[in-house]
Order: structure tokens, then C-alpha cells, then sequence
């Protein structure tokens, strides 16, 4: 599982420089559902805030509050421009149902001049964790 983290993170690295301009720079916000492949079974709702700059790359945070406690993380983005996305992540998590370094790979669809809907799976050690994210651009 470490190795999956490994892969995806050193993906965007290389496949970031290559990919042509994110959207543009700003803050956003919104809300999304997550799930976690533990035991007991972990999902629940959360927030979200972020920064992207006009090259593709940002700063993500989120905050989920699920069936076993919190969870939250802080994880730098990588974006590709177009009407439908990439979205590459790797930063750090904490809380009760996983914890340390982790790596996600997704897509996105641009709705309109303020509105993305994002689907991502993450790596955290031996867990899987998915979001479907609906964000709000300022």
C-alpha cells in the first residue's frame, strides 16, 4: 500500500510539468461526503478550503467528521486545465481511523465560472479513503 502512496505521489510529479495550465488562481470552499475501506466501516461528511495558483499547483485542506471521530489533513494539489481534470494530492492526515503521509489521484468537472465537482481515492498506510467534493470558487 506504501508502494501505491509512492507511485501516485511520484506520478504528479512527473506528469504535472508536462499537463497544460490549471485554472486560475483563487480560494475555494464546499463541502463533501468521504469514505474509508476500515473496520468498522468509516464515512461521513466534511468541509473543505483551498488556494490554487495559476500554474496548477495548491494547497487543499479538509476536515471530515465520520462514524468513528474526525479526520482531517492538509495536502498540496496539482490541477490540469480543461472543462474535466485531473486532480493529483500528497500531504499529511491525522485522525482516529488513519494517520501519516498519504497520496490521492482523482478527477474533476468544471460546472461553470464557480462551481467543481471532484471525485479522488487516497492512500493513508494500509487505507483507502474516497471523497466526492462539490467546491465553491471566490
Amino acid at each position: 500500500m506504501k508502494r501505491l502512496s509512492g507511485v501516485l505521489l511520484l506520478s504528479s510529479l512527473l506528469i504535472a510539468p508536462a499537463l497544460s495550465q490549471a485554472k486560475p488562481s483563487g480560494l475555494y470552499a464546499g463541502g463533501h461526503f468521504g469514505a474509508m475501506d476500515a473496520q468498522p466501516s468509516v464515512e461521513g461528511p466534511g468541509v473543505n478550503i483551498g488556494y490554487q495558483v495559476d500554474n496548477g499547483w495548491g494547497v487543499h485542506g479538509e476536515f471530515t467528521r465520520d462514524t468513528v471521530g474526525t479526520f482531517g489533513g492538509v495536502f498540496g494539489t496539482y490541477r490540469t486545465a480543461g472543462a474535466v481534470y485531473l486532480l493529483f494530492k500528497g500531504g499529511v492526515a491525522a485522525g482516529r481511523s488513519a494517520s501519516g503521509l498519504g497520496a490521492g489521484a482523482g478527477v474533476g468537472f468544471d460546472l461553470g465560472r464557480a462551481f467543481n465537482l471532484e471525485l479522488d481515492a487516497n492512500q493513508f498506510d494500509d487505507k483507502t479513503a474516497g471523497h466526492l467534493r462539490l467546491s465553491y470558487s471566490f
